[in-house]
C-alpha cells in the first residue's frame, strides 16, 4: 500500500476512532452475509468443505475472506465495511480491502498507469484506473473449488503509451495434502488450513510489442489481514552483502521505522502488524525468497504466503513517484502495517498487508506472464505451528514473538471504570469478576449458537441467559440505559458490535426506573467511552455502570449475543460463601 492512498483517506475520514486492542475476527458467515448485501459473492472449499474461500467478480475477481473452519470459524481478510455499506465511489481508489486483490504497477514515474501525461506526481493528480478499482471481471467458469475471471482493457501510462490489456484470473483452494506440499511440510495432528492460490496472466493483446523504452507493466497481488498487538510479520531474506544484493530492506516510505517495529537481522526481517503505526517494508528481487509470513501470537494464526518468483530476473516496475534513474529497480515483496496517517486521524483500516509483484513484462503481441500467489492460514497448538515456522520461515514462534519486543505484546483484559472486560477463553484470569463464576462456567460449556433465543434459567431468577440475534444499531437510536437488581455479562458469540459507557452518576434521565423490567433510560452525554466487543468478547456492567449496546462497529452487523442476568443477591451471597437459596 503506497502513500498517496492514506493521503486520500486523511482527506475524506478525519473523525477519530480507537485502533482495536487486539485481533478479533468475525465469523466466516457473518462476513459473507454481509457482502452478499452488496455485491454477488462465490463461496469455494475444499472436499471436506472446512477449507473456504469468498470471491466477488465485483471487485476484479478478489478473495475477500477464508476460513480454516467452516461457516462458523474465523474470518481472516480484513472488509471495508464502512467504504462498502455506504455504496459510494471514492476519489482515488476505493479500499474495499480482501486478503488477494488484484493490481498493476508501475504507480509512478515516468511509465506509471496512475498518472496521466503532463501530471503532477501529486495526491490531486494520482487515479486508479478503473479497470483495477471500481469495474468488474467477468466470472468465466466455477466449481466447487475453483473461479475463473476475465477481463479486458486498455491502459495509457504517463509517456502516452497505449496498453492493450488481457487478464485471465483464477482463484482456487487446495486440498489439505496439496497445502502441505506446498509448504513442504508432513501434515500436522491437531491443525486446522486454509491454502488457496490466484494464478494472475497477463496477455499483451495489442499490435505492438511492450519494451522497456516505452514502459512496462508488472502484476500486483496485495493481501489484507486483521491485525493484532500480537501480530509479528516475517520476510526470510538471501544473505550477503548489500554490494551483492541490495538493501536488506527499504524501510522509509513513510519516514524512519521505530527500532521496536522493526527488526533486520542477516537472513530474515520482523516487522510489526499491530495496525497501530503507518509503516511499509520493501524486499528487492535479489534479496526475495519469494516468500512472507505472518505470527498471530494472540489467536495462533500463522498465515504463509508463497508467490512465484523467477530466478535471476532482477527487472522490477519501480512505483516511486517522481521521474526515475531506473524505472525497473523496484521490490518484488512488500509488507504494510497500517495507522493514523496523522496523529488524532482515523486510519485506513487498521489493517496490514502481504504484497507480491511479477517482474516487469516485455510482451510481444500475443504473448503472456503469469504471476501466482498462495496464501495459507493455519491454526493450532503452538507447538506443532512451531515446527511449520521453523521449516518453512527459517524462525522458532519464540523468536517471532520476541522480536519486536514490547511492540507486539498481546493485550491484556481491559477494564473500563468499573467496568470489566475480556474474552471467554480467558474468564478464569480476568480480574473483577468474583461471584460471577457460576455464569461464566455456563457460558464457557453452552453451545451457544445453538441455545435457542429468548431466556434459558441457569439458577432461576438468579441467573439466567437472555440470548438475541439481531443486526447493530446506529449511535442515534439507541439511548444509555442501567439496571439495578441485575448484573448484565453481555458476550458477543457471532459478529460484532460497540457499547457505550458511562457511570450512572455522569448521566441524565429521560425514562424513570421500571421494577418491574429492572431498567432505567438515560441521555447521551456529549461525552463517552466505547467498548469494541467482538466474537468471544464479554463486558461486565454493574448496576453503576451506564450502557449502551448492539452499536454499529466498522459499519452494521448481524450479531448474536448472550446477556447473562445475575441478581447482585446472588452474587453477594457467592462473594460471601452463602450457598444461593
Amino acid at each position: 500500500m503506497t502513500r498517496f492512498i492514506f493521503a486520500a483517506a486523511l482527506m475524506s475520514m478525519t473523525a477519530s476512532a480507537p485502533i482495536p486492542q487486539g485481533v478479533h475476527v468475525n465469523d466466516f458467515a457473518d462476513d459473507v452475509a454481509f457482502l452478499k448485501r452488496y455485491v454477488d459473492v462465490i463461496v469455494l472449499s475444499d472436499q471436506r468443505g472446512s477449507a473456504r474461500v469468498a470471491v466477488t467478480a465485483a471487485w476484479q475477481g478478489r478473495v475477500m475472506t477464508s476460513t480454516a473452519g467452516g461457516a462458523a470459524g474465523a474470518s481472516f481478510g480484513w472488509i471495508n465495511r464502512d467504504l462498502i455499506a455506504s455504496r459510494t465511489i471514492q476519489p482515488h481508489m476505493n479500499a474495499f480491502g480482501g486478503e488477494d486483490r488484484f493490481w498493476m504497477g508501475p504507480e509512478g514515474g515516468q511509465f506509471s498507469i496512475f498518472f496521466a501525461k503532463g501530471a503532477k506526481f501529486e495526491l490531486d493528480d494520482w487515479q486508479t484506473p478503473a479497470p483495477i478499482d471500481t469495474l468488474p471481471f467477468q466470472t468465466a467458469g466455477q466449481s466447487r473449488s475453483e473461479a475463473r475471471f476475465t477481463s479486458r482493457f486498455a491502459l495509457t501510462n504517463y509517456s502516452g503509451v497505449r496498453f492493450d490489456v488481457a487478464v485471465d484470473r483464477r482463484v482456487r483452494v487446495l486440498e489439505p495434502d496439496a497445502a502441505w506440499a506446498e509448504l513442504r511440510v508432513a501434515p500436522a495432528a491437531g491443525v486446522s488450513l486454509v491454502a488457496y492460490e490466484s494464478d494472475n496472466r497477463i496477455t499483451n493483446a495489442g499490435a505492438n510489442p511492450w519494451k522497456k523504452e516505452t514502459g512496462l507493466l508488472s502484476v500486483w497481488i496485495l493481501g489484507m489481514f486483521k491485525p493484532s498487538p500480537a501480530t509479528t510479520i516475517v520476510v526470510p531474506i538471501r544473505a550477503g552483502k548489500d554490494a551483492e544484493l541490495g538493501a536488506k530492506v527499504t524501510s522509509d516510505y513513510f519516514g524512519a521505522v521505530p527500532p521496536d517495529r522493526l527488526a533486520v537481522r542477516d537472513d530474515v526481517i520482523f516487522f510489526s502488524g499491530d495496525g497501530r503505526f503507518r509503516s511499509k517494508i520493501g524486499i528487492g528481487p535479489r534479496r526475495s525468497k519469494g516468500l512472507l509470513g505472518s505470527y498471530d501470537a494472540e489467536n495462533r494464526v500463522l498465515t504463509i504466503v508463497r508467490f512465484s518468483q523467477p530466478d535471476g530476473v532482477t527487472d522490477y516496475v519501480n512505483s516511486l513517484w517522481k521521474l526515475q534513474d531506473d524505472p525497473y529497480a523496484g521490490d518484488a515483496a512488500n509488507s504494510y502495517n497500517d495507522g493514523p496517517p496523522a496523529p488524532g486521524a482515523k486510519p485506513l483500516g487498521p489493517f496490514y498487508e502481504l504484497e507480491s509483484s511479477s517482474p516487469a513484462a516485455a510482451l510481444a503481441p500475443g504473448a503472456s506472464l503469469s504471476h501466482v500467489h498462495r496464501t495459507i492460514h493455519l491454526t493450532g497448538p503452538e507447538a506443532v505451528l512451531d515446527a511449520v515456522a521453523r521449516s518453512v520461515l527459517g524462525v522458532a514462534l519464540a523468536d517471532i514473538k520476541s522480536a519486536l519486543k514490547p511492540a507486539t505484546q498481546p493485550a491484556s483484559p481491559k477494564k473500563e471504570g468499573s467496568v470489566v472486560r475480556g474474552t471467554l477463553k480467558d474468564w478464569k484470569s480476568t480480574p473483577g469478576i468474583q461471584g460471577l463464576e457460576r455464569a461464566f462456567e455456563y457460558l464457557a460449556k453452552a453451545d451457544l449458537a445453538a441455545l435457542p433465543l429468548g431466556r434459558t434459567d441457569i439458577e432461576g431468577d438468579d441467573v439466567y441467559v437472555m440470548m438475541s440475534e439481531g443486526e447493530t444499531k446506529p449511535p442515534e437510536q439507541v439511548k444509555f440505559e442501567a439496571h439495578r437488581r441485575y448484573i448484565d455479562i453481555q458476550l458477543v458469540v457471532r459478529g460484532q458490535e460497540a457499547i457505550g459507557v458511562a457511570p450512572v452518576t455522569a448521566l441524565t434521565t429521560v425514562e424513570p426506573y421500571d421494577p418491574a423490567r429492572d431498567i432505567e433510560f438515560f441521555a447521551v452525554p456529549r461525552e463517552a467511552a466505547a467498548l469494541e466487543l467482538r466474537a468471544g468478547d464479554f463486558a461486565v456492567f454493574a448496576p453503576a455502570d451506564g450502557h449502551r449496546p448492539s452499536l454499529h462497529l466498522d459499519g452494521p452487523h448481524v450479531s448474536r449475543k448472550a446477556v447473562v442476568k445475575v441478581s447482585v443477591a446472588f452474587r453477594d451471597r457467592q462473594r460471601g460463601g452463602v450457598p444461593p437459596a
